[in-house]
């Protein structure tokens, strides 16, 4: 008998992790290399996140490191929900063909 239930399958999990992994290696590229003009478009990829790290930024002393931190559990939390959001829709259009 299983205590925790099996929430995401392994495939899941990895795209869960995905675009989190590619925000934060983009950040730290972009801070390595010195490209000032790419922060620019990552507001505008984090754009609903980026009005909030934005505020939060204005009196900080490092912008570009909460960017980092709070523009990748963004996407975190938007590629769970995706992957959650697509194994719901799946699993209910499987139940309803097996009813068929």
């Amino acid at each position: 008998m299983k205590i925790f239930p099996k929430i995401l399958s392994t495939r899941q999990i990895l795209w869960t992790q995905v675009p989190p992994i590619l925000h934060i290696c983009a950040c730290v590229a972009f801070t390595l290399l010195h490209l000032e003009s790419a922060w620019g478009y990552m507001f505008w990829v984090d754009a609903p996140a980026s009005v909030f790290i934005l505020a939060l930024s204005y009196n900080h002393d490092r912008p570009l490191l909460l960017f980092g931190a709070i523009g990748t559990i963004w996407w975190y939390l938007l590629s769970f929900a995706v992957v959650s959001l697509w194994t719901r829709v799946f699993r209910r259009h499987s139940e309803l063909t097996k009813l068929l």
